[in-house]
This record gives structure tokens, C-alpha cells and sequence, in this order.
């Protein structure tokens, strides 16, 4: 029955007669309760990103940032070279100049 107490299930089908057996049981299932946080909290604080750690991840997401944007001015680059040969092909050679 204590482990059961213990795991914080208490399924109830055996219950403690004694004010004893009521008070050992109270113990345990508050022991239990406190345990559990423990080990909740001990997870917690592992698996947190500390200090360098998120300094680190956020270099990897600018860089991710950086080579989506470098890739997509290249697009732009090529569909501007892409233009400018359909438009000289056609005989309009000013279509990128300046007019004042």
C-alpha cells in the first residue's frame, strides 16, 4: 500500500484502519508528491537552454536567416539579368537607365 501511496495512485480498494496506518500513509503520499516535483523540476532545469547555449542557437537561426535572404536575392539578381536580355533582345537597350 505504500507504494501505491507513494506513486500517488491510491486506488483506493485498501484503505488504513489505524490512525497510524492513516498518518504513515499521509506521510508517504505528501513524500510522494514532493518527490515527484523534485524529480519535475530536476528534468527542467537539464533539458534548459543555459547561457552559451542560447547564445550559440540564436547564431545558427541568424545564419539560417542570412542564407534564406542571400538566396533570394539571387533570384532577384537572376530574374533582373533575365529581363534585362528579354528587353535588349527586343531592342529596348534603356530599359535600366536612368531618364532625368
Amino acid at each position: 500500500m505504500v507504494i501505491i501511496t507513494l506513486t500517488s495512485v491510491g486506488y483506493g480498494d485498501i484503505t488504513p484502519d489505524s490512525n497510524f496506518g492513516k498518518m504513515t500513509c499521509i506521510m508517504v503520499a505528501i513524500f510522494g508528491a514532493f518527490n515527484t516535483s523534485l524529480m519535475v523540476v530536476t528534468l527542467q532545469n537539464t533539458t534548459k537552454i543555459q547561457g552559451a547555449e542560447n547564445e550559440a542557437y540564436e547564431l545558427l537561426v541568424r545564419l539560417k536567416i542570412k542564407e534564406k535572404l542571400q538566396k533570394k536575392a539571387v533570384g532577384v539578381l537572376e530574374m533582373a539579368y533575365l529581363y534585362k536580355q528579354q528587353r535588349k533582345a527586343l531592342g529596348d537597350d534603356n530599359c535600366f537607365k536612368i531618364k532625368v
